[in-house]
């Protein structure tokens, strides 16, 4: 009686053995927390886990290669910045890449989906804040052109430097000196918004290339990575295109009706594309979060026979 007691005090091993099997099963399962339910696990296989990680490596790449690059002009004549503080906006990406490389490559190896996910959120709100000067910097003012033309041609009645400096900032006004001095500060939310696009998609190119290659069995493991990489070509393409479109429509609705996007002074819609990556990255993290550490073990089968076929 005593040894009976003592067998269902310590349960029976094979049915201890079953509900660890269940738990890491439930592991490998797509879905978020808790919430795994069996019509998402047709999501749980190595093409799914690419057009996701595609999706997430087209989005940064319109972001970083495309737009950004596109709107440098537009970004300098509406802030009042210089081809440098634009250099600095642009190198802050890089900056990022090179400093949260090693770390995120370091401690995402346990839980790359999760890194990943976390990374495009991070990218969606660097977009953002790039984005944000749109929204709380004074509307745009246009000079209107004749006054503009007054000062340069009354300039040069001028022949002493000294008497056409102190003209200009009396006649002149200098009409964009007093609001461009407050919103030049602008630049380093720029330079924050670029800083935080660079480390969210820096996973991308250590655990996201390292997650595909673990997935996918051998012999299709080159396809797969070239699919990957390809998104990264077309998504400056696509941004490019979409900011052609994009700074042909005016920054906002104060903007003068006589003022065409071949005026000198015309300021285009350059935030419309930031928002518009910010969601599409927020979509792709969603995706990625659903990952599990490991995909389907359909995978490991295929690696076991792939390399018995070899030897």
């Amino acid at each position: 009686m005593i040894m009976r007691t003592n067998m269902e005090d310590e349960g029976d091993p094979r049915e201890c053995d079953g509900q660890q099997k269940d738990k890491k099963l439930r592991g490998d399962n797509y879905g978020w927390g808790s919430l795994k339910p069996a019509t998402l696990q047709v999501l749980n296989n190595p093409k799914a886990a690419l057009a996701f990680l595609s999706c997430a490596i087209f989005t940064q790449a319109m972001t970083v290669n495309g737009l950004a690059r596109s709107v440098v002009t537009t970004l300098e004549r509406r802030f009042h910045l210089t081809s440098t503080d634009m250099g600095a906006v642009l190198i802050a990406n890089d900056v990022a890449n090179f400093v949260s490389s090693l770390p995120i490559s370091y401690l995402g190896a346990k839980n790359k989906p999760r890194w990943l996910g976390c990374g495009m959120l991070l990218l969606a709100v660097g977009a953002s804040v790039f984005a944000l000067p749109h929204f709380v910097a004074e509307p745009y003012r246009v000079v209107p052109t004749t006054s503009h033309e007054l000062c340069r041609s009354n300039a040069s009645n001028f022949s002493a430097s000294v008497h056409f400096n102190s003209w200009n900032q009396t006649k002149c006004g200098n009409t964009t000196s007093s609001s461009g001095q407050g919103i030049q500060g602008y630049m380093y939310v720029l330079v924050l918004g670029k800083f935080l696009i660079g480390i969210g998609a820096c996973a991308l190119f250590s655990l996201g290339v390292t997650y595909i290659n673990e997935n996918t069995p051998s012999n299709q493991s080159s396809v797969y990575l070239g699919i990957f990489y390809s998104f990264s070509i077309v998504g400056p393409a696509v941004g490019y295109l979409l900011a052609s479109v994009f700074l042909k429509i005016p920054t906002d609705n104060t903007f003068p009706n006589n003022i065409d996007p071949e005026h000198p002074q015309w300021i285009g819609a350059w935030w419309i594309g930031f928002i518009l990556t910010g969601a599409l990255a927020v979509v792709a993290a969603i995706f990625i979060l659903g990952l599990p550490r490991r995909l389907s073990r359909k995978v490991e089968g295929t690696r076991v026979a792939f390399k018995l076929q070899i030897m």
